[in-house]
């Protein structure tokens, strides 16, 4: 029995040992989690603070003042894109008159070369023609 009593003592003392410790890592993690706490209400207060003074630098002037801007802001970019829609339009209108007037040129260069070959067959006819015509007029010639 008494070295049931000896393992017994000496599982005690362990599990103390062990209570010890967790005691003091609990209270490592209390004093931790107080310092955080802490740190965030001071953050929080500065913060605070800092907001506090913001409101009383600005008056009601100045907010109206910057609301005038930013409607000036607003209405001048509205101009601007609308300048833009309109050079757009202008520009889509440019490149479709552009796009027509080159087909248009396209086609006048493709019935200019149409004439021209067929003005060249047409002279390639008179003058076979014309040599058909010659040598009948030879041989007539030559048989009278």
């Amino acid at each position: 029995m008494k070295k049931n009593d000896r393992g017994l003592k000496r599982l005690v003392r362990v599990r103390a040992i062990w209570e010890r410790q967790a005691k003091t890592n609990a209270a490592a993690a209390a004093r931790e989690a107080e310092l955080r706490t802490e740190e965030e209400r001071e953050a929080a207060e500065l913060h605070h603070d800092a907001l506090s003074e913001t409101r009383s630098l600005v008056t009601a002037e100045q907010l109206e003042l910057q609301r005038l801007r930013s409607m000036a802001t607003h209405a001048q970019l509205t101009e601007a894109a609308a300048a833009r829609s309109n050079a757009q339009a202008r520009s889509d209108a440019a490149t479709g008159t552009w796009r027509r007037s080159s087909q248009e040129h396209d086609m006048a260069e493709e019935l200019d070369q149409r004439r021209k070959q067929e003005a060249a067959y047409e002279a390639r006819r008179v003058a076979e023609r014309s040599l058909d015509e010659l040598v009948a007029t030879r041989r007539r010639r030559r048989r009278s």
